[in-house]
């Protein structure tokens, strides 16, 4: 009997230690292109994130913080007390996320109408890192995609798509030739900015373009239609499968959470094609 009840303990000793281990804590920083669709107080891609692993892995619980307002930089946030005090706290995944042009050099136009450029992105990337890395390892850049050709920034008429004169880029697009050039500035600038630290960059941007160019789906698909930057349902659902595969390590292609709005066979392609 007694033998019976140590092998009982044990047994239950290594069911709690497993199932410890399947709680998983996530923090999202981050703006609109977190929170589409949905809003800053109860943002998207976290659902889906969460909702996709939990198809993958049922034992799994997985808890998610957040801070989203729209437009926000990461200047903005390590200025806020929010951000940094969610920062300063332990979880076992951060992801991290940027304005879409904070990245990238661009024309004068933009500093006049206070949009975020490359001169405070090498300066608060970094404080942002710092923040990241007092009590966490596993810390993520979530690299964002370009925005869409139909998009008003990228119009042959729009008074900033050039750099001026007296700038050594002076007549060339500050989004480059292509779309290829155009996610290659995004990578190369976060890894140029992040090289001094144990971040992992999730190739979000890389994803939606590869899908595009093996014709999974087309590039007006991804977007909401009309705004032409933020991610449609079918954006925000690769998003957080890309996320889920860096972040998680889960094998995606057993994925069985589809969003209503989205074909499961066209979803089931997505997850093929990103799993490979």
């Amino acid at each position: 009997m007694q033998k019976i009840l140590i092998r009982l303990l044990i047994f239950s000793t290594l069911f709690a230690v497993s199932a410890e281990a399947k709680e998983l804590s996530v923090l999202f920083i981050g703006n609109s292109y977190t929170y589409t669709p949905g809003k800053p107080q109860d943002p998207g891609l976290p659902k889906y994130f969460r909702a996709i692993a939990k198809s993958i892995d049922p034992d799994l619980s997985l808890n998610y913080y957040f801070n989203t307002p729209g437009g926000w930089s990461f200047e903005k946030h390590f200025k806020d007390s929010t951000s940094t005090r969610l920062l300063k706290r332990h979880y076992d995944h951060v992801i991290l996320q940027g304005h879409s042009l904070e990245s990238l050099e661009l024309p004068s136009w933009f500093a006049r109408n206070q949009y975020p450029d490359v001169n405070r992105f090498l300066v608060y990337l970094p404080k942002i890192l710092d923040l990241a890395f007092q009590n966490n390892s596993s810390v993520f850049l979530f690299v964002t995609w370009i925005r869409n050709a139909k998009d008003a920034f990228l119009q042959e008429g729009h008074p900033g798509l050039r750099f001026e004169r007296g700038r050594s880029q002076a007549g060339q697009k500050w989004c480059g030739k292509d779309a290829f050039e155009y996610q290659e500035m995004i990578d190369q600038s976060y890894r140029k900015h992040s090289q001094n630290y144990p971040v992992n960059l999730a190739m979000v941007g890389d994803a939606w373009l590869s899908l595009q160019n093996q014709k999974v789906v087309t590039e007006d698909e991804l977007y909401v239609a009309g705004d032409w930057s933020h991610p449609s349902e079918l954006g925000a659902f690769v998003s957080a499968l890309v996320l889920v595969k860096n972040v998680l390590h889960l094998d995606i292609a057993q994925n069985k959470f589809v969003p209503a709005s989205i074909d499961f066979e066209k979803a089931r392609k997505i997850m093929l094609a990103l799993e490979q």
